[in-house]
């Protein structure tokens, strides 16, 4: 049915041999740019690795067009590579697969142990760069009812890679303004480390409050940015996620969006 013989699937072979040349020429072309970048010499250093790339991006193209059957297979592959990868992504993001934080010192590892201690914490996600603490802990306060009393502790995730499977995020607790900040980098989903920080109260002390804002994104989009990027729709999956690693409701973190 598939025709599998050599004679039959040669111009298929040959066109992805050209496409994988062809990539090959460009990424040598855009490296060459890249390092001789500001020098007199980058034109002429240049102009050999364009024209392999011109020719195998040609010759790519001729052979596609005259025999299709190669682009059917690729297109095939590709169509199954994204559909298998984002359902088990979908699957898998209702896993915690958290493995334990790292320290960046041990100020930092003696705090989080103090922390963790507090007979009530109000956790804080905060976005760097998108408003000031100071803006953020004023409008937390005034929303919630907090006195000056309640100690706010602000929590700054970044992404690191999205793909990897299970996650050991970097932590750094600093102060700023007067201000505690767990500052968590190499994560694999916003969402993700901020359940298991919130679950690891519960071991110690009572769960903590995670209060979010509410975002202007709409629900498609969000769930769209977590799958390839690793944020979006943060607070349903840090719900949903804190549901499903802790079986009793009486030790489940309060999510708490306004």
């Amino acid at each position: 049915m598939f025709r599998a013989s050599v004679s039959a699937q040669q111009e298929a072979y040959a066109a992805s041999v050209l496409v994988l040349l062809t990539a090959a020429s460009v990424a040598a072309y855009l490296d060459v740019r890249k390092r001789w970048a500001g020098s007199t010499w980058q034109v002429p250093a240049l102009i050999p690795f364009a024209v392999i790339a011109i020719f195998f991006l040609l010759m790519a193209l001729l052979t596609t067009l005259e025999n299709h059957s190669g682009l059917a297979i690729a297109l095939a592959f590709i169509g199954t590579v994204i559909t298998t990868a984002f359902t088990s992504r979908w699957m898998r993001s209702k896993e915690l697969r958290f493995d334990g934080f790292v320290f960046a010192d041990d100020s930092t590892r003696q705090r989080w142990e103090e922390i963790r201690q507090l007979e009530f914490q109000v956790l804080v996600p905060h976005r760097s760069g998108k408003e000031t603490l100071a803006t953020k802990e004023d409008e937390v306060r005034k929303l919630h009812r907090l006195g000056s009393d309640v100690p706010i502790i602000f929590i700054e995730a970044e992404v690191g890679d999205p793909s990897d499977f299970l996650q050991q995020p970097l932590m750094k607790i600093l102060r700023e303004d007067g201000r505690e900040i767990i500052r968590v980098t190499l994560c694999t989903s916003i969402a993700h480390v901020l359940a298991a920080i919130a679950l690891e109260f519960r071991h110690v002390g009572q769960p903590p409050e995670l209060i979010f804002g509410w975002s202007e994104e709409s629900p498609f989009v969000a769930n769209l940015d977590f799958l390839l990027m690793g944020r979006g729709n943060v607070p349903w999956l840090v719900h949903d996620l804190i549901r499903r690693a802790e079986p009793d409701p009486k030790r489940w973190p309060r999510v708490i969006i306004g």
